[in-house]
């Protein structure tokens, strides 16, 4: 019998599994373009937040950040507003940021500051691209604080 998956990867399939295909997808792919069913995406995207407040990772970092899920919802939509609802290496950007600890950290941190900039955008994307482990947010007059990955033992 296989091992249970953890809840952020159930609720990243789930929601991936809800997203209609981008048109240039579907082309490429020569495949008719899914019909949106705008209450499945909703639903999937209410579980994968879901999962992001019970993940004993994701959940400790909004507790610390006295975060909720409506945060998570106005860090969704400004990911997908400013251009980051792509998928890198398997992943849907949007999704994938909050269901990971150490890019939830650091955009709970910009949210607080008043929100996303496209720097921070091109940062995650970065980071999901494995171009880089380090998502650096600008200080305002010492320098940067720096959120990186913690190396896996």
């Amino acid at each position: 019998m296989p091992e249970p998956r953890p809840a952020r990867c159930v609720a990243e399939q789930t929601i991936v599994g809800a997203l209609r295909l981008r048109e240039v997808d579907c082309d490429r792919l020569g495949i008719e373009r899914p019909a949106v069913d705008d209450a499945a995406q909703a639903a999937a995207l209410d579980a994968a937040l879901a999962a992001v407040v019970a993940d004993a990772e994701t959940g400790g970092v909004l507790a610390e950040a006295g975060a909720d899920v409506a945060t998570l919802r106005r860090i969704h939509e400004a990911l997908v507003a400013l251009g980051a609802a792509h998928w890198v290496k398997g992943q849907y950007v949007p999704v994938a940021a909050l269901l990971d600890p150490y890019p939830l950290a650091y955009l709970l941190k910009l949210e607080k500051r008043g929100g996303l900039t496209l720097m921070a955008i091109n940062q995650v994307l970065g980071f999901f691209d494995g171009l880089t482990q380090r998502l650096v947010l600008p200080e305002e007059a010492s320098g940067s604080i720096i959120i990186t990955r913690a190396a896996k033992k």
